[in-house]
């Protein structure tokens, strides 16, 4: 019924400062997440995702180029997520593929562009992923996670749109607690 997971990955912006989802031209921004779930039935679970990483943007002019200082930035986040998840197919397949969709706060640190810690939201929340069934116990976890924000200026811009973040992410998760002997034969 529950399980707990460990996971890290990348994360990229997209806002006034850069359009950078999927882009291969920006800086590695890191993270580490944790997260608690709970089986709900066949087709799905709940989840809580804690995460803490950076997050930024460089614009080169050229590659040959200093960084353009009006389009850099950098911050540090800690978010949390709660999320409704859609298991395409049931637990008896190894391979899982899954939606899901949610809500979460997103504190942003004091630090570099960051002048002082402040909250906002991630409304919504949502992203895939698939889970690979390993052994009973351990599953290998992909996801991609997109978050909207509530504010546009975390970037130090509010022109157009609301901040955007996208994470990769990949992870080892754990069932816990004991199985039922459906069979009977004391294993």
């Amino acid at each position: 019924k529950w399980n707990i997971g460990f996971h890290g990955g990348l994360t990229q912006y997209n806002g006034d400062r850069g359009q950078n989802f999927y882009a291969t031209d920006q800086a590695a921004y890191g993270y580490a997440s944790v997260s608690v779930s709970r089986f709900l039935g066949k087709h799905f679970d709940a989840s809580l995702f804690l995460t803490r990483g950076e997050l930024g943007n460089i614009e080169l002019l050229s590659p040959w180029s200093p960084p353009n200082d009006h389009n850099h930035f950098l911050i540090r986040l800690n978010t949390a997520n709660l999320v409704l998840r859609y298991n395409i197919l049931s637990d008896r397949y190894v391979l899982r593929p899954y939606l899901y969709a949610g809500a979460g706060v997103i504190m942003h640190e004091k630090y570099q562009s960051v002048k002082d810690e402040r909250y906002d939201y991630a409304l919504p929340s949502f992203g895939g992923g698939l889970n690979i069934r390993i052994t009973p116990v351990i599953s290998l976890q992909l996801q991609e996670s997109f978050m909207y924000t509530t504010a546009d200026d975390i970037d130090g811009d509010a022109k157009d749109y609301n901040d955007g973040y996208l994470y990769h992410t990949a992870g080892l998760t754990f069932n816990l607690g004991k199985k039922k002997d459906e069979d009977k034969d004391g294993v």
